[in-house]
């Protein structure tokens, strides 16, 4: 053959390989590109797992202080119904000493509305507590229930 063939079929092979050299250098950029996003994505998903042991650590402090309202609530029911057994013991000894003498009942009637009015406004007071606790204890569940829902 002769110089100017194999010239010839050079030129025509260049001619068809060059879109297949353009297709390589291209996909080797998009490669480029995807090892690129997928660190990216890494660099998130690590900062994703830091976010939820912060909020696992966040959950644990809730749950505690959770567990304490309820031992404080259920640390007031009980105050509440010793105060009520209080006022009711009055009442009944109040009951039984009517018959035996007026003038020490009259005395003692002034003392026991006294004690009552000052039962009667810290229970007041015990039952606003209470409220508070509870609300408290409801916002608590609520962002637990929030919390577990984000994991």
């Amino acid at each position: 053959m002769d110089i100017e063939m194999l010239k010839a079929i050079e030129n025509l092979l260049d001619q068809k390989l060059e879109p297949i050299r353009t297709d390589i250098n291209t996909m080797k950029i998009d490669i480029g590109e995807m090892k690129t996003e997928i660190n990216e994505m890494k660099t998130e998903i690590n900062e994703m797992k830091t976010d939820i042991k912060n909020l696992d650590i966040r959950l644990g402090r809730v749950e505690n202080k959770t567990d304490n309202n309820t031992v404080i609530l259920e640390d007031m029911n009980k105050k509440i119904r010793i105060l009520a057994e209080v006022q009711s013991s009055f009442q009944e000894q109040l009951g039984r000493n009517k018959d035996k003498d007026g003038k020490s009942l009259s005395d003692r009637l002034e003392v026991i509305e006294l004690a009552v009015k000052d039962t009667s406004s810290r229970v007041k007071d015990v039952q606003k507590d209470l409220i508070r606790v509870v609300r408290a204890t409801a916002e608590n569940w609520a962002e637990i229930i929030e919390l577990k829902s984000v994991k």
